[in-house]
This record gives C-alpha cells, sequence and structure tokens, in this order.
C-alpha cells in the first residue's frame, strides 16, 4: 500500500502550495517508477485539499544522470520546479528550484552505534591532538541521525572516555529545497522585488512566499491578489539557499567563521571542524551502503585518511516494541548493546581501511593523466545542462587545451556509451563535465579514455605549479576549474603552453614539442606553407593550403606513433588505424586488374543456379500432423 508519509507527500504539497506553483515535475529513478500513479495521484489530491490546483508530470528518462536535477527534460514541459525523488549529488542549480525527498531506510540503531564504538578508528587518538572523527550517514538513514548520534555518543563515551565522544563529528545534509544560483546582478533586483508592497498580506507574487493558510485570507484590496494565482512567486534571491543554509558545493571548499571555525563541504555534506582542523587529519567513518555514489566521492577525495564503513544491511533485524513497529533508536543497555555489537561483527558489517578497488582506481586514473599528455584532439564531453556553472568550465577547458597547443571538440550527445563516442574516432581523450557522482570512472569499454577537469588541468599544466600527480588532492568536480588562474578571459594565447619534448611512459618514446623527422627541405617547405599563406597573394593561399595538406612525414625507424601530425596527409597515414583496402604509401602491392565475375541471380529461397530439388516448396513448410 502506498504511504504518503514515507514519501513526503504532505511536505511536498505544502512546499509547491506556498510558492503557488503551476507546473511541477516528479523525476524518479527507474527502480521507483513503479510508484509514479499512486504518487502523483496522492500529490494533486494534497494540493486540491490545500485550495491549490497544480499540474504534476512525470519524468520518465533522465537525460544525462538520475542523482542531479534533470533541468533539461523539467523545460520541455514548463515547468516551474522539481521534486526529485531519491539518491540526490545536491549539486548547485542553474535555472530551476528542488524539491528533495531521500528514501527511508531501516536501521538497528543500537547495534549500528555498538558496532561502531568498538572499531579501532573511534578508540584511536585523543581530543587534545585536535584530530577528529567525520562520521557520515547515508542518505536513506538521514531520519535516524539524531537517534543515531545520541547511541554513538554514548557507546563511545562508555567505552573510551568522554574525550573520546568529543571527537565525533556529524556532518549534515540539507534536505529541503534548493534554489538555482544567480549572478550578482540578478540576486539584487530579486531581492528588490522580492520586499513587500504597503499594504500587502504577504501572501502573493509582490512578497516572499507565506504559508497557504496567509495566501487564502489574501483580500482583493492587496495588490498581489490579482496575480497570486496567474504566475509563480519567485524563489528567495538568495543563492542556493537549502533551509537557510549555503547550498553544498561539489568540491571540497571551506569557508571561516566569525569564531574561527573551518565549514567544509563535499558530496551534499557539510560540516565544522575547530580553528586550525583539516580534513586530512581526521578520520572518516560511514554508515550506509557500500555502493553509494557519495562514498565514492568521498574516498577519492580523501584517500589519505583512516576509514572505517559499516553496512546496515548486514546489521541483525532491528528490535521490534510491544505494538509491532521498529524502535526508535535509543542506545541499548548493558548486556543488550554488548550481544549487538557482537552480533555485528559476526556478519561482518563492519570494514576498516580503504578498499583496495580505490587505491587502483587512482593508480588508473594517473595513468590517464599521462595518456592524456600524449593526445593532440581532445573532445570535451558536455555531460550536464543544470549543474551551474558547467559553460563557463567548458569554455575554460578550451582555453586550457589552446594553450597547451591541443585540439579541441565540444561534444553534447546525452548520456555517454562506447557507441555514441566511438563515432569520433580521431579524438584521443574525452573531458567529461559532469556532476561529481556521475563521472564515467571506468571508461575501459570506450574507445578512447574519459578523464575529469581536474585530470585534464594537470594533462595540459593549466594551473602554475600544479602539474604533479596527487591523490591526496584528487577531485571528481569540475568548480577548481572555475577557481584556476589564469583560464579567464585573459587566458595564454594558443600554443603559449607547448609541453616541451619528454619520453612517455605509454608510448615508450619521446613525445611533445613537435617531435618529426623532417629533412632541411622539408622543414622549409613547411614554414613555407605555414606563413607563406598569410604574406603571399589571395590567389596563391588555396594552393599553398593544399600543399600542406599533401606533405607527409617520414616516420623514424617505422615508429608513426611518433609522428606529430602536421597535415592531413600525416594524420590519415600515421594516426588513422584504418587505412582502407589498398594503399600503396603503407607497403602494399596494389591488387591485380581482374575481369569482373557474374553474380547469382535469383531469390534467397532458391537461386536460379541450384537445382528444382533444393528449392523449398509450400507443401514443405506444411506443418506436420495436417493432412
Amino acid at each position: 500500500m502506498f504511504d504518503e508519509a514515507e514519501w513526503r507527500v504532505g511536505e511536498t504539497a505544502d512546499y509547491i502550495c506556498e510558492r503557488r506553483y503551476a507546473a511541477v515535475a516528479l523525476q524518479l529513478p527507474d527502480e521507483l517508477l513503479q510508484h509514479a500513479a499512486d504518487l502523483s495521484s496522492a500529490l494533486n489530491t494534497a494540493c486540491t485539499a490545500r485550495g491549490h490546483a497544480a499540474q504534476v508530470y512525470i519524468l520518465a528518462d533522465t537525460t544525462y544522470n538520475s542523482l542531479s536535477v534533470d533541468e533539461v527534460a523539467a523545460a520541455h514541459i514548463g515547468a516551474d520546479c522539481i521534486v526529485h525523488f531519491g539518491r540526490a549529488s545536491l549539486t548547485k542549480l542553474s535555472r530551476l528550484p528542488a524539491f528533495f525527498v531521500f528514501p527511508e531506510q531501516q536501521l538497528n540503531v543500537p547495534a549500528a552505534a555498538a558496532c561502531l564504538a568498538g572499531s579501532s578508528l573511534l578508540a584511536s587518538g585523543s581530543e587534545a591532538d585536535g584530530s577528529k572523527v567525520l562520521v557520515f550517514v547515508d542518505q536513506p538513514l538521514l531520519h535516524q541521525l539524531q537517534a543515531f548520534e545520541s547511541a554513538l555518543r554514548q557507546q563511545v563515551e562508555q567505552r573510551h572516555g568522554a574525550a573520546a565522544a568529543q571527537r565525533l563529528v556529524f556532518p549534515s545534509v540539507p534536505r529541503q529545497h534548493m534554489e538555482p544560483e544567480r549572478p550578482a546582478g540578478q540576486a539584487q533586483q530579486a531581492q528588490q522585488a522580492q520586499q513587500p508592497q504597503a499594504g500587502c498580506c504577504g501572501g502573493g507574487s509582490c512578497a516572499a512566499p507565506q504559508p497557504a493558510a496567509q495566501s487564502a485570507a489574501c483580500g482583493q484590496a492587496c495588490p498581489c491578489s490579482s496575480t497570486a494565482a496567474k504566475a509563480p512567486a519567485q524563489p528567495p534571491a538568495t543563492g542556493g539557499a537549502v533551509d537557510g543554509a549555503a547550498v553544498n558545493s561539489a568540491l571540497p571548499s571551506s569557508s571561516t567563521a566569525e569564531d574561527g571555525s573551518t565549514l567544509h563541504s563535499l558530496a551534499g555534506y557539510e560540516w565544522q571542524l575547530p580553528a586550525g582542523g583539516a580534513v586530512q587529519d581526521c578520520g572518516l567513518a560511514w554508515l550506509g551502503a557500500p555502493d553509494a555514489p557519495a562514498l565514492l566521492q568521498l574516498q577519492l577525495t580523501y584517500s589519505a585518511c583512516p576509514w572505517a564503513m559499516l553496512d546496515p544491511v548486514l546489521l541483525p533485524p532491528a528490535p521490534v516494541d510491544s505494538s509491532g513497529s521498529a524502535a526508535d533508536g535509543v542506545a541499548a543497555e548493558g548486556s543488550a548493546a554488548a550481544a549487538a555489537a557482537e552480533a555485528a561483527a559476526e556478519c561482518g558489517a563492519l570494514t576498516e581501511g580503504l578498499p583496495l578497488e580505490i587505491s587502483r582506481a587512482l593508480r588508473r586514473r594517473y595513468f590517464l593523466v599521462e595518456k592524456a599528455r600524449d593526445a593532440n584532439i581532445v573532445g570535451i564531453l558536455v555531460g550536464t545542462l543544470g549543474a551551474a556553472g558547467y559553460a563557463d568550465a567548458v569554455q575554460r577547458l578550451r582555453r586550457a587545451a589552446a594553450a597547451a597547443g591541443k585540439k579541441t571538440y565540444t561534444l553534447l550527445v546525452g548520456k555517454p556509451s562506447p557507441a555514441k563516442l566511438a563515432n569520433f574516432p580521431e579524438i584521443e581523450v574525452f573531458v567529461l563535465v559532469a556532476d561529481p557522482q556521475g563521472q564515467i570512472l571506468d571508461s575501459k569499454e570506450f574507445l578512447a579514455p574519459i578523464i575529469t577537469p581536474h585530470e585534464a588541468l594537470l594533462a595540459f599544466d593549466a594551473v602554475e605549479g600544479v602539474s604533479q600527480w596527487n591523490a591526496a588532492k584528487f577531485r571528481l568536480g569540475f568548480e577548481d576549474v572555475l577557481e584556476a588562474e589564469g583560464l579567464g578571459e585573459d587566458a595564454p594565447p594558443p600554443g603559449s603552453r607547448r609541453q616541451e619534448p619528454r619520453f612517455s611512459f605509454v608510448s615508450g618514446g619521446y613525445t611533445g614539442g613537435n617531435i618529426t623527422s623532417l629533412s632541411d627541405s622539408e622543414e622549409e617547405g613547411a614554414d613555407i606553407a605555414d606563413g607563406g599563406a598569410a604574406a603571399a597573394d589571395q590567389s596563391m593561399a588555396l594552393a599553398l593550403h593544399a600543399q600542406q595538406a599533401l606533405q607527409i612525414t617520414a616516420a623514424p625507424g617505422g615508429r608513426s606513433d611518433l609522428v606529430e601530425a602536421r597535415s592531413a596527409a600525416d594524420y590519415l597515414l600515421h594516426k588513422r588505424s584504418w587505412q582502407g583496402v589498398e594503399t600503396p604509401l603503407t607497403g602494399a602491392a596494389p591488387a591485380p586488374v581482374v575481369a569482373a565475375a557474374e553474380g547469382r541471380a535469383g531469390r534467397a529461397a532458391g537461386y536460379v543456379e541450384e537445382g528444382p530439388g533444393q528449392r523449398v516448396t509450400a507443401s514443405d513448410e506444411q506443418p506436420q500432423g495436417q493432412q
């Protein structure tokens, strides 16, 4: 049976009615689409009961990534807002407001607290050295965060003392709603427009959105009464406010408060550390699914920190009270807590240390950075149209690649797949600008590797002094591209940061700096073709351009991979894997001339040259048993 409380239908209806949204898009992942009809009906009923009629649409298939808000699909129906169900990456929005409804999963709070309290991560260290332990709770378990925090602090204090309990920090997740980012000028105009007019009841479009009860009491004398029902109220002008707090950035960011403490955010989580505290000095604990996208982003970013993971699925079932419902999550006392911890330890729910797959993934990323250094043609793959700042990030990546002497193509193909990207065989590496939790980290099935914007900056030497690989500073988002200096409008000219000749561990030879074996005459001819067209007569420009396109560079020692293509003929000869049926330049002998042979005539059911006995007749096709 459909449970409206589990789907937070009442809170969602309040959000829609308070802001007078007329068209609402419901975004559900594939595994929840079976409940779309019941959800839409319940939401329409709840909005009608509050005196507001809203048209509800179901987004059946996301354009890019189901974790991010699909503003592209919502724009097709002219939606005023999006209600996102399921796990969310909580990246900044660019166009539409969004309301988030996370899934809910039951948790055996006493067993989880007792099991995690017995880990070596919480037992080591002290409050005196300033190290903290960040305890992240997965999104489906956020509704039990307070109960789990109370139980874990109690267990840690009983086992390791009060100082150990003070080391615990529980990052929070803004789970209510999110407003799109706006430029500074638009934000100021929106704030002026949000000021209430004289004599306004505060329920319509001339003031900030008010509860539905106040909106219903708005009289005809109010200047907003005639427009409140026609157009949705403008969202607050704060750039991405979520429950009164700043929107979390997809990149590890920090800001200093007045008391000297530092506010950090990553993967939708937000936490505060005392003055002088760094995340690299903390221990990290995770309560939730081991394959959660947020966990992967946290582990790749903080791979140098000690880790402890607790899978709630492997815990014993939650205790049930006399009424038949699960207990509210108060920490068990005495033998009950000890029995829960022992049962959790036996089932292997707790895992300590960074998984081996993360170390392998980081080594794989370093290999892809080296391949990107050797690439001459780069494809910038746009994997989002809703995350704030994606367009600026694409432009900055194009400038960085041009400064490194690389040619770029910008592609917009929707959800990337090996079949789609195989249509561009000339591109040697792709840079995916997408949601951090939507990055393709395993690109073995693709024809060309896919790297992140952070890896592209390393490969292009785009930031001065930041060209060396450091796994402790690995990033998945593209916000570091926006924050990098020297990639704006005053970016270096194309080719100004062209790499010097270096030994490539991927190709096994020297690359970069135009490593070719041109003779003196060829060098002179290439110079004429490169620079002569500008100074020559306009009638000779086309001839010089054609001359350059037909020049072929000899491969040193038969190594075509060491030749940097300077013409179309160079590229077709040395870089194309398919050379055609017969190409004399590859050393193949010309095929002998033969007379054309006459082909077969007739149909596939029976050709002319076949005998009558080999043809299938209608009687042969008659099923058995029929006379």
